[in-house]
Order: C-alpha cells, then sequence, then structure tokens
C-alpha cells in the first residue's frame, strides 16, 4: 500500500462530546489502577464474585480450590471446589463463581468433559448436593462458557457463549432463556473481548458489564455497560491503564470481570493471567461521551470513524441510547459511515461549536512508524487509534 508522503488528520469534536476529564474533572479517574494484588501466584483464576460482607472468592481454574480474599484482594482463606480438577487427559476447568444470596452460598461453573455443570457450595466448604445442575447448550453445541454472575433481580445467571459472542441468560434448572450478541459485532468475529460478565442492580435500574476490543488491537480495551437486552448505555470504562502480561503490547488476558463498590468507593476489578487481580477506578461522566470510538486508516488512505452516539434525551436525564454509528452527511440513520477523506469533518448529528484537533506523522523512506493507528509495514492492516 503506498502511502502519503504525510498524512495529516483534522478532526472537529462539537464541544458537547468533551468530557469532564478535560475540564481537569472526576472523569480523568475513571479506569485509573487502584491496586494489582496475587492472591495465589501463578495459578489461572477462573472467575470472581463479591460476598455481602465486604470480601471476595475467586475460584481456580485447575486448582480445585476456591479462594477467599479481603476487601485488598489478599488471599485470607480457601475452600474445596466442588468440582474437584479432574486428572489428565481429563481435568476440570472452573470458569465462573457467583454467590446467590438467597441461601448465602456460592455457585461454580466448570467444564467437564464437555458439558458445563454448576454445582453449589457454602462458605466453609461443604457441598449442597441439590444446587447442582448442567447448562443445556443444545441450541448451540459449539457454545463455550465462561464466567457467571448472579441476577438478583429474577434469580437467574448471566455467562458469556466465547465461541459464539453471545450473552446468554439461564435459570436454575440450567435452561437457557434469553440471549444477545455482543455491541456491533458485524460480522460476527469482529470483535475481540475477555471472558468476563458481571449483573449488577443500580438503583431500581439493571445493568450488565462485558468487555470489549477488536480484531486491530487483538486485546480487550474497555469495559462496556449494557443494558440487560444488550444495548450499550453509552458508558465505558477504559482498561489502558491495566498492566501489560509483557512491555510494549497491550494487555491481552482479561478473565473474569466484577462492578461494584469497595468501603464506598465504586470500582471495576478485572481478573488477568496468572493469578494477577485488578481494581479500577470507575466514575460516570455526565453527559455520557459517544461509546466505542474507533478511527481507522483504509487501503485507499482515507479515515473512517465511527462510534455509537447516546441519544439527546439522555443528556436529558434518561438512559436512552443509539445503537448504531452516527449519521455522517449523505447517509441514514442506522447505515454504516462511508469512506471519508483527511479533511476536515463534522458530524451532521448535531450542529454545535467545534473544537479542531490535528494529529500528524510522516513514515520514513525504509518503513512507516508503528505505532497504533499507522501501518508498521507497507500492506499491514493498520492499528485503530484509541
Amino acid at each position: 500500500m503506498s502511502l502519503p508522503s504525510k498524512l495529516c488528520l483534522q478532526l472537529f469534536i462539537p464541544a458537547c462530546f468533551l468530557t469532564a476529564g478535560l475540564l481537569g474533572e472526576a472523569r480523568a479517574a475513571n479506569g485509573d489502577l487502584l491496586l494489582t494484588s496475587q492472591p495465589v501466584p501463578g495459578k489461572n483464576l477462573g472467575g470472581i464474585c463479591a460476598d455481602p460482607d465486604g470480601t471476595f472468592w475467586v475460584v481456580g481454574e485447575g486448582t480445585a480450590f476456591i479462594y477467599h480474599l479481603d476487601q485488598n484482594l489478599a488471599k485470607i482463606g480457601e475452600i474445596p471446589n466442588p468440582h474437584g480438577a479432574g486428572q489428565f487427559p481429563k481435568l476440570i476447568l472452573s470458569r465462573g463463581i457467583a454467590f446467590k444470596p438467597g441461601t448465602q452460598t456460592l455457585l461454580v461453573l466448570a467444564r467437564v468433559e464437555g458439558a458445563f455443570k454448576v454445582r453449589e457450595v457454602s462458605r466453609e466448604g461443604v457441598e449442597v448436593a441439590a444446587g447442582a445442575f448442567t447448562l443445556d447448550t443444545s441450541a448451540n453445541p459449539s457454545a463455550s462458557l465462561h464466567s457467571l454472575s448472579y441476577d438478583t433481580s429474577n434469580d437467574q445467571l448471566w455467562v458469556i457463549d466465547d465461541q459464539n459472542d453471545r450473552v446468554v441468560r439461564y435459570n436454575l434448572a440450567g435452561a437457557s432463556l434469553k440471549e444477545f450478541g455482543f455491541p456491533l459485532d458485524v460480522p460476527p468475529e469482529s470483535t475481540l473481548r475477555g471472558v468476563g460478565v458481571c449483573f449488577r442492580m443500580e438503583g431500581t435500574i439493571p445493568y450488565l458489564y462485558i468487555t470489549r476490543g477488536d480484531i486491530f488491537t487483538l486485546a480487550p480495551s474497555r469495559i462496556l455497560e449494557l443494558t440487560v437486552v444488550g444495548q450499550t448505555t453509552g458508558y465505558e470504562i477504559p482498561l489502558d491503564k491495566v498492566p501489560p502480561e509483557e512491555v510494549g503490547f497491550p494487555v491481552r488476558q482479561i478473565g473474569a470481570l466484577w462492578v461494584g463498590s469497595v468501603a464506598g468507593k465504586d470500582v471495576a476489578i478485572v481478573v488477568g493471567d496468572e493469578g494477577v487481580i485488578h481494581e479500577l477506578e470507575r466514575s460516570k461522566p455526565a453527559p455520557l461521551p459517544p461509546a466505542l470510538f474507533q478511527a481507522r486508516v483504509t487501503k485507499q488512505n482515507q479515515v473512517r470513524l465511527t462510534w455509537v452516539r447516546t441519544s439527546w434525551s439522555e443528556r436529558a436525564g434518561s438512559s436512552t441510547s443509539s445503537p448504531f454509528p452516527a449519521v455522517f452527511p449523505g447517509t441514514s440513520p442506522g447505515t454504516a459511515p462511508p469512506e471519508i477523506s483527511t479533511s476536515p469533518i463534522r458530524s451532521a448529528a448535531r450542529s454545535t461549536t467545534s473544537i479542531r484537533t490535528s494529529s500528524c506523522w510522516e513514515p520514513s523512506p525504509a518503513r512507516s512508524p508503528s505505532r497504533a493507528g499507522s501501518p508498521s509495514t507497507p500492506g499491514e492492516t493498520p492499528e485503530p487509534a484509541r
């Protein structure tokens, strides 16, 4: 792919989209790393959940133990995993854990010889045999289920089908009740993400949280807030402050996820590789900025911008959003924006006072600079600027 000697991107950003972070307010703290802990060094963790007493429970993926953590994510105890760990070649992989408020017990999800089974255990490590069931995957035989989050609004469970890019809800008998695809996963498999899901009630409103990335970054890059029908609300928690597994590379392993409050502070917790757990600041800006913003350079040396915009009614206090890219001149709602040149652009969604920003780079004669937003070698698909 031939590149111009100099590529300048000039973007006009509506002033109403500027977040509080630009003004020095709390928005800047959203996604900041507060704590990193490794309560079980070198052991992959399959899930995390909160206990109403303020502590946490995490399940070892293949250790046959459930670990009890304090508010600072330090290990304070352990109990047996009712699934066990199996023996090679029939290993049992635990993939999720949830707290069941009605019985004050733990539910543990594991893959056992191709089936996805849930077993119940008390805080003291005593199995509740009557609480065992198998999740029905007959409608999607290729399903690969991960994570487990308890829906306190109706005593049901949420899981991630990583193979089919689906969020699935089950009842406590193992029957699938509802499912929906990952936001903007068109065509399928165009996103990469972690495998965690978290249900949370905020007042009387239920929300789901999942992680999302894309095939260009090859990594989960943010936590998305969704309604229980799969619509984005516009709120995101960036994951760029999470330390990567290897220096110089983006974080690749984000497993379990929990969103809530610890000692009165709103946080998000993500589980990384080899037993590492990260706690992030969680603060919601007002108004909500556009979500899922992406900028890509095409093979025709043009810039393609897409985002999901929150509706103007949300800025007045409601929580509705539009699940389609913003409207560009010459397009209609619900259609993807066209390829646009590097000349100044302005969204047709609303006419507002704008602030212009510019970003320029010049490729060297030998090779293009390898950094986000520019191709590392001629002909290679570039990564989006994030």
